[in-house]
């Protein structure tokens, strides 16, 4: 499932509060500068997304776009799609099985 760029927007903001420790009062068009990203965040955020969203992102790309709501569009324009075993869709509950009956060892 593909997402226009404003939905794509809530959920980026959603990943740098929590995954990436953004500082609080942060919004979608603060510059990554603001938030004191450094190269290895910005690359570490490049692989995250590229994995949740299912493209080819790079820390250029996210230092080239400047923050948030720019990021957004840039994977919007890729056909980012949220990639459900990396987490970013919703997930199936685990399957309950019941436990295997004891084993019984009998002798001769």
């Amino acid at each position: 499932m593909t997402h226009d760029h404003h939905e794509l927007t809530g959920m980026l903001l959603g990943i740098v509060r929590e995954k990436f420790d953004a500082p609080e009062g942060i919004d979608a068009g603060t510059a990554y500068e603001e938030m004191e990203f450094d190269s290895l965040v910005l690359l570490e955020m490049a692989v995250h997304l590229s994995k949740v969203f299912d493209v080819t992102l790079t820390d250029d790309e996210i230092l080239e776009n400047g923050n948030i709501a720019e990021t957004a569009k840039l994977l919007a324009d890729k056909g980012a799609r949220v990639c459900p075993r990396q987490g970013g869709g919703r997930r199936r509950p685990p399957v309950r099985r019941p436990p295997p009956p004891p084993i019984r060892e009998e002798f001769p």
